[in-house]
């Protein structure tokens, strides 16, 4: 990822050298052709997945549940809100785990992908709509969604894990 809009100096090094490169971050996500070389996607999906990882390491009980003559550990509840493509690696990893997991988005498609991956859509009745007319990023206006609706406010403290990726 040379971030030539970041890195002017580097850009003019390699200009200099007269040497031929390519920004795979500048790649079009729309372009199908582009979609394998997406390296956002791909760090996305893997900020999701390790998301998930690292709340477990600082949880310190098992995602799933756990039954022992000393009593009955219930299966983590976890939370995920934003089902792009970190949210959607987020669900399925805490899948994996044992978890029982419930995701919200703005986008009302998303809900589809959320239930073929095993969890749970949580349906949020909102003024706004996230489609984004066909865009990767729609802004809503502030504050953020979760800070002023208040069914979600309320609902957060059922989940023992919050993923948040808007």
């Amino acid at each position: 990822m040379l971030s030539p809009l970041v890195n002017p100096e580097l850009k003019a090094q390699l200009a200099s050298q007269g040497a031929t490169a390519f920004s795979m971050d500048m790649l079009l996500r729309t372009l199908s052709r582009g979609q394998a070389f997406d390296v956002l996607s791909s760090q996305a999906n893997m900020s999701g997945y390790r998301a998930v990882i690292e709340a477990g390491n600082v949880l310190q009980r098992p995602f799933a549940g756990q039954s022992t003559a000393a009593g009955k550990i219930p299966p983590t509840r976890v939370m995920v809100v934003g089902a792009g493509v970190a949210g959607l690696a987020a669900i399925q990893a805490a899948k994996n785990l044992g978890a029982i997991v419930t995701s919200f988005d703005v986008r009302a498609a998303a809900a589809e992908q959320v239930e073929a991956m095993g969890a749970r859509f949580l349906k949020v009745d909102l003024d706004e709509d996230g489609s984004g007319a066909g865009k990767f990023f729609f802004s809503f206006s502030p504050p953020p969604l979760c800070c002023r609706h208040p069914f979600l406010l309320l609902i957060l403290f059922y989940f023992s894990i919050l993923f948040h990726s808007f």
